[in-house]
């Protein structure tokens, strides 16, 4: 029997989300904000896939042969650090649009939907496309002696 360990990062965006885990397609747990859990697996190659809400991971192949594989289960940041810039984006574009009287005609239109079709084609792309690349699987391999 070989075991998986997963240790979760603590990280502030997901701190109070479970994130579901899957080996070969089938849901063995959840884990919490930097939580480490360790899983009895039968020797061989294995799947394993993260989720949390409709967002993933990418699949991850393990070969478990009477050994142990550390895996380190984390939130792409560079998705965390996308979504705080549609926030930020979201709030000028209110500025802009509050900064004329609520006028939105003419050229002020344009300067809320430069704003506003950017958000729409990044919230597109994190529901259909990008969706398995909101976390990431990365195997641990051990230090050599």
């Amino acid at each position: 029997m070989g075991q998986i360990i997963i240790k979760r990062s603590s990280e502030w965006y997901n701190k109070y989300r479970k994130i579901n885990l899957y080996i070969d397609n089938i849901k063995v747990d959840s884990i919490v904000d930097g939580e480490l859990k360790t899983y009895e697996i039968e020797d061989g190659s294995h799947i394993l896939k993260a989720k949390i809400d409709w967002c993933g991971s990418n699949k991850l192949t393990i070969d478990t042969n009477a050994s142990e594989v550390h895996v380190n289960l984390k939130a792409n940041h560079k998705i965390s650090f996308l979504f705080q810039i549609v926030g930020i984006l979201t709030f000028i574009s209110i500025l802009l649009a509050q900064s004329k009287e609520n006028n939105l005609a003419g050229n002020d239109l344009k300067y809320v939907a430069f704003v506003i079709i950017p958000l729409f084609v990044i919230v597109l792309y994190h529901l259909f496309i990008g969706r398995n690349k909101y976390l990431i699987l990365q195997e641990i391999k051990p230090l050599e002696k």
